[in-house]
């Protein structure tokens, strides 16, 4: 058994090269597509992550467009009537993080002239942004390359490499979040870390994974062994 340090597992670089090059591939021809991702305005970026959080991505595009076409920059948001925006997102079951948005918008205004922060220490310091989703902003608009750790890469990880955490919430192992990081290239890193978020959650998924059309089913540790049932 691995100490407990090492619990997590590692990758090998050429297991990372390999991966990377293989998930870029894949995006490329596979990738969703969302409303968000054909914008480079960091604001709306911001927004349709924060509705992202613990919310089917199939539900959101509409509310999102309708959203940004209401409130399409932080000004307009930060006037914004509280329940106005409650009931604009009320069927994401958004209720209790709904009165968040006009305040977040008010610290965009008072305290970054209305603009989107460029670091992660700065957009974590805005109300209901954490992590992932300061990450998700930074990949997405500016094209930093910063690593995207969800549940569906989290099982990409433990399926493909056998790399797993013993962490009751495994979105908190660091460990897992540098393993990430060392696969998202420096250059263009959105295809490969948008790219193992959309491989887990269309591919690998949870129940009935589509093995055969996986591009990492050939170094993929569980489809080796027979640990996953291959679905359609």
């Amino acid at each position: 058994m691995l100490p407990a340090e090492d619990a997590a597992g590692t990758m090998s670089p050429s297991d990372t090269r390999w991966a990377r090059g293989r998930v870029r591939t894949w995006f490329g021809r596979h990738g969703r597509e969302f409303p968000w991702r054909q914008t480079s305005d960091p604001f709306h970026i911001l927004i349709a992550e924060l509705l992202l959080q613990r919310t089917r991505a199939d539900l959101v595009p509409d509310v999102f467009t309708r959203f940004v076409g209401r409130y399409p920059d932080a000004a307009s948001l930060a006037d914004a009537d509280e329940s106005d925006v409650v009931e604009l997102l009320r069927s994401l079951g958004f209720l209790h993080r709904s009165a968040r948005l006009p305040h977040l918008a008010r610290e965009l205004c008072a305290r970054f002239e209305g603009r989107v922060p460029r670091t992660e220490a700065e957009l974590a310091s805005l109300p209901g942004v954490g992590r992932y989703v300061a990450n998700a902003v930074l990949v997405v608009a500016y094209g930093a390359p910063r690593p995207l750790l969800d549940p569906n890469v989290i099982r990409l990880l433990a399926r493909c490499f056998g790399i797993t955490s013993s962490r009751a919430r495994p979105r908190d192992d660091d460990r897992l979040w540098r393993l990430v990081e060392d696969v998202v290239p420096s250059r263009d890193p959105k295809p490969v870390a948008l790219g193992l978020i959309d491989l887990g959650a269309v591919v690998c998924r949870p129940k009935r994974p589509t093995c055969h059309v996986c591009p990492l089913r050939l170094r993929c540790h569980a489809f080796r062994t027979g640990l996953v049932v291959p679905g359609k």
